[in-house]
């Protein structure tokens, strides 16, 4: 599953459930994502996500091209997962 948390109005957009999620999967839910934030009249400032390969440039990409700062959770930091 993957999700996104919109923090101002505590809303949760769930974009998909798959089995065997890949790059190519995550790269659409975040286009799917960014247009629904769109038709909502919302932009995405900041996108906080981990190392996980799935998140290939692609994926970035589709938020920056709105203007978003994708920020990635520190290598290594087991106590950022408690």
């Amino acid at each position: 599953m993957l999700l996104f948390i919109e923090l101002g109005r505590r809303r949760v957009w769930i974009t998909g459930v798959t089995e065997h999620p890949d790059a190519g999967w995550d790269t659409q839910q975040a286009r799917n994502v960014s247009g629904d934030l769109a038709d909502a009249g919302l932009e995405a400032r900041f996108v906080l996500r981990d190392r996980d390969t799935k998140y290939v440039a692609g994926f970035d990409e589709v938020f920056r091209a709105q203007g978003a700062r994708i920020v990635k959770t520190a290598v290594q930091a087991p106590n950022m997962n408690a």
